[in-house]
């Protein structure tokens, strides 16, 4: 009865102080604009073989059905210079719901969240950090991974500030405003298969930057060639009744061909 009663008064306490924890740390959103995700897939040989460094950029807004959306942006960088980008797509949409502490995505390009069988261009929780010790994570990202179970949840000073952790088996833990140690919009490993010549696979989160890409030290491949290029924005937008006008912050002297997507890249 007495190892009952203790073990009853450690969860209490533990409860009680991971309450008093969130309380004075507010919820920290992941769709702020300006994040700059680093995201690395490698090979699990000696020495690990990097296979793909890539990045996720939050810039711009959006609206659809009503509600408020962050535009994410995959890029492709040199392999060799991971600060270098050589093209970027538009990939998805992500949103925070800062009072249930759920983020959602919507995928156009979220390649890896595709492979693991997420919703496409339709709304899906991402990651839900209000969950507590002990409740089952069921994201679409994790589902082929087994059962995944919250072990511990802390409080960390990560990447600038402290953030809620969520602990979850023996697997890297889920970051509050960041994703995963395994990166945002990716997770797991996977390990060899019985032919010795198959390998191992697995993502890791190399950085995490809040800024412009000049200030994440970002630049574009031969940027020197657009630097005359002038920047174009366009009003209002979302566009209403089929209008839209222009706005250039250089004059434009020479001939341009300028195309115009929406959300979903058409």
């Amino acid at each position: 009865m007495t190892t009952i009663k203790t073990m009853l008064l450690f969860t209490s306490l533990t409860m009680l102080g991971l309450e008093m924890n969130a309380q004075n740390h507010p919820y920290s959103p992941l769709a702020l604009e300006g994040a700059h995700w680093w995201v690395v897939h490698y090979y699990e040989q000696h020495p690990y073989t990097i296979n793909d460094s890539y990045q996720y950029v939050i810039r711009g807004d959006s609206v659809l059905n009503d509600k408020n959306y962050k535009k994410v942006f995959y890029r492709d960088l040199q392999d060799n210079y991971p600060y270098l980008i050589e093209n970027e797509i538009l990939a998805g949409l992500v949103r925070d719901d800062t009072i249930t502490h759920i983020v959602y995505a919507i995928s156009f390009n979220f390649y890896h969240l595709e492979s693991v069988f997420c919703p496409v261009e339709q709304e899906f929780p991402l990651y839900d950090f209000s969950l507590n010790i002990s409740d089952t994570v069921n994201f679409c990202m994790t589902n082929n991974f087994g059962t995944l179970i919250v072990d511990n949840i802390d409080y960390e000073f990560r990447y600038g500030q402290e953030r809620k952790i969520l602990f979850i088996n023996a697997e890297e833990p889920f970051i509050e405003g960041i994703g995963s140690g395994y990166g945002v919009f990716e997770w797991g490993l996977g390990s060899k298969g019985k032919n010795n010549n198959s390998k191992g696979w697995g993502f890791w989160l190399e950085n995490y930057c809040l800024g412009t890409d000049e200030e994440c030290g970002c630049q574009w491949v031969a940027m020197e060639e657009n630097e005359n290029v002038p920047g174009i924005r366009i009003y209002p937008s979302p566009i209403i009744d089929n209008t839209i006008t222009l706005m250039t912050d250089l004059p434009i002297n020479h001939p341009l061909i300028i195309k115009i997507f929406n959300i979903t890249g058409y």
